[in-house]
């Protein structure tokens, strides 16, 4: 039958904020705030071993800053319920839905309009100008005895950040596919062998304006001081105007266009398998331009000019069974590859080529180029012999046992232009995963594992290197330090205190390691138990007990959770449950 429906949300949100602040007109250092500091000093040279397997070292002084009575500064300027951001969003919706089954024949049919206006002020008490969103969505599907079926769709989408005529962009789709295992020469050629196989096709093309700069189609001026003329005696004249980025008026939407092949499979009603193969080439990326005339004399506007490329597959394969009439168990796994790579980001004609975009995987350069370490200096004339480095320390302050990095462009010189790309991003292109479970009466057991492979990782700062900041405080590797004596076997180079780090620390290959790591993610066992329970109507009762992230196994263990690259971000933690599942 027709239904109709319609929609509308209005959400507005206002923040403000109060604030105090303290007196220091008596604080003897005004720049240290209104706050009470200790300064203590402690005897390193005798530690103190304490039952519990932890180190504490004797307190030698303390010193209690500004002076031993001062209770820090008191309140004498405050601000009440100052402004600090609204936001109003407004969104409505209309839709006609049209469905009906002729005997064998299934049709549908969709026309959906939506128009979305948003205001943000942020912490600035001016109204912008609003934006706004609108579209035009179609659909129409078709199925003949849910055997072959159809989809085709289209949507008419617009966008205020774009020039009229350019603001509204037409995206189809559509989608087909054939439920083989329903037809008849198929049932008689595979008997009960084939329980189900389909094949799937779709093709589409998106839009996108994320990231896609407001009234860049118009020249934009700004004013602001003046001109002075005159040699001696200057005149001051104005107000001075200025010119914008220059406008582009024919900045429009990103487009990518996506295909995918499907197959799913069942067999003997225990076998299970689907596979997808995909691609997608993305067009008209909206980027600034990188190869200018010295004479354009003004800053370049933002266009259509980058493309991408992405293809993969992913695969899932299941079985389940029975053994005897009280064992029933599962088991399953996937499998997903990709690779992508940069078509075109107008890379200079003449630029070397290790150093272009175009081939290289995306993010490359945000995330994983650095320099090729090569070892370690091993003396005074290795470091006065090798290309002087213009990263991190100068060659004067360089001593032997520092990192010494490849001239990759052999220009006499090791500087940014020797980063190369590494084989592997900080992303990984195959992620896999399996999992197991069996039910044996009233017990049963379930378990996930994941990982992933052809991935980059970087370590940290804060867990690579000894003496911070000039804190006399080492990691327990520090004994794997190059020395004249350990130079053939060194782990990691000469030791240096706080600023001397900034040669050795150079984003490089010493940095940079294999990621590949797997991950028991899951398991939980549990146990029904007989729900009758004196008059409560239970229908269900089961105890169980599982846990989360119980164990990681990684290709290079560097005692960091390998999802937390960097070792800044708060790892993921292990968690162990005991409860009780009541069905009433």
């Amino acid at each position: 039958g027709l239904s109709v429906e319609g929609k509308l949300a209005f959400t507005s949100a206002s923040s403000y904020y109060t604030e105090k602040s303290r007196d220091r007109s008596g604080n003897p250092n005004k720049s240290l705030g209104g706050a009470v500091r200790y300064y203590r000093e402690y005897d390193l040279s005798n530690p103190i071993m304490n039952p519990d397997g932890t180190v504490d070292y004797p307190l030698v002084s303390e010193i209690r800053w500004p002076n031993t009575e001062y209770q820090g500064g008191k309140p004498v300027q405050a601000s009440y319920d100052s402004f600090r951001g609204y936001s109003r969003r407004l969104f409505y919706q209309f839709s006609t839905n049209y469905k009906r089954k002729f005997k064998k024949h299934d049709v549908s049919a969709l026309a959906l309009m939506n128009r979305q206006t948003e205001i943000n002020t942020g912490a600035a008490a001016i109204f912008d100008f609003p934006s706004y969103r609108e579209d035009w969505v179609g659909r129409l599907t078709y199925a003949y005895n849910d055997k072959y079926l159809l989809e085709v769709n289209g949507a008419y989408t617009g966008s205020e950040k774009f020039a009229y005529g350019k603001r509204f962009g037409f995206f189809p789709s559509f989608a087909a596919g054939w439920v083989i295992s329903k037809e008849k020469f198929i049932k008689n050629i595979t008997g009960d062998v084939l329980d189900f196989l389909k094949i799937r096709y779709s093709e589409g093309k998106m839009g996108s304006d994320l990231g896609a700069p407001r009234f860049a189609y118009t020249q934009i001026y700004t004013t602001g001081g003046n001109v002075p003329f005159g040699y001696n005696n200057r005149t001051n004249y104005g107000p001075l105007y200025y010119e914008g980025r220059a406008a582009n008026p024919d900045q429009t939407w990103e487009t990518s266009t996506k295909r995918d092949l499907g197959i799913e499979l069942e067999l003997f009603d225990k076998f299970s398998a689907t596979l997808d193969l995909y691609d997608e080439k993305r067009e008209g990326i909206l980027m600034t331009r990188r190869t200018v005339p010295v004479w354009f004399g003004n800053e370049v506007p933002s266009g259509n000019i980058g493309s991408t490329k992405n293809r993969g597959y992913e695969l899932q394969l299941g079985w389940q069974d029975n053994i005897g009439e009280n064992f029933r168990y599962n088991i399953g796994a996937h499998l997903s590859q990709f690779e992508n790579r940069i078509n075109f980001y107008d890379d200079p004609r003449l630029q070397d080529e290790y150093l272009k975009h175009a081939g290289k995987p995306i993010r490359w350069d945000r995330q994983a180029p650095r320099l090729i370490n090569s070892g370690y200096y091993s003396s005074l004339d290795d470091i006065y012999n090798q290309a002087p480095p213009f990263v991190g320390n100068q060659q004067s302050n360089l001593i032997p046992g520092d990192l010494m990095f490849v001239d990759y462009n052999a220009d006499g010189i090791v500087d940014s232009q020797d980063e190369v790309a590494m084989e592997f991003q900080l992303y990984p292109r195959t992620i896999y995963g399996f999992n197991f479970g069996f039910d044996y009466k009233n017990f049963s057991l379930n378990t996930i594992f994941y990982g992933v492979s052809q991935v980059g990782r970087t370590i940290g700062y804060a867990l690579l290197w000894d003496f911070q900041d000039g804190e006399l405080l080492a990691h327990p590797d520090v004994v794997d330090r190059w020395t004249p004596e350990s130079a053939s076997t060194a782990g990691k180079p000469a030791l240096h205190l706080g600023s001397n780090l900034s040669h050795n620390s150079t984003r490089s290959t010493y940095q940079y390691v294999d990621g590949d790591y797997l991950r028991f993610k899951s398991a939980e066992i549990a146990y029904k138990v007989n729900p009758k329970i004196g008059k409560l109507d239970i229908k269900n009762l089961q105890i169980y007990a599982n846990g989360n992230n119980l164990w990681t196994w990684a290709k290079n263990d560097t005692k960091l959770d390998p999802e937390a690259f960097g070792g800044s971000t708060y790892p993921v933690v292990k968690r162990y449950n005991l409860g009780l599942r009541l069905t009433f």
